[in-house]
């Protein structure tokens, strides 16, 4: 049973360096912005945040700065970007 708990913890440790294994489908956090805590999602249908700007346009930098701070982890469609914006002007 010990060799086999030692074996187990060996593999967490390797996996853990190999960043590429993991991949993020779901996440709820809080972050701390210069106007207050804000709870970010992210779900199935994309990233949300309570703020007010995320919620009227669907990106804010509360999104953005999270998955900047998961990007190796993150797909491309799970990378919001506030400029973008910009594209639907």
């Amino acid at each position: 049973m010990q060799s086999t708990i030692v074996t187990k913890a060996e593999k967490a440790h390797r996996y853990a360096q190999e960043h590429d294994r993991l991949r993020i489908s779901a996440i709820e956090a809080t972050f701390d912005a210069g106007g207050g805590r804000h709870v970010i999602r992210l779900g199935e249908s994309g990233w949300s945040c309570d703020c007010e700007f995320g919620q009227a346009h669907g990106v804010c930098p509360h999104m953005e700065a999270a998955s900047r701070m998961l990007d190796a982890h993150l797909v491309d469609a799970a990378k919001p970007r506030v400029v973008d914006l910009l594209a639907g002007a």
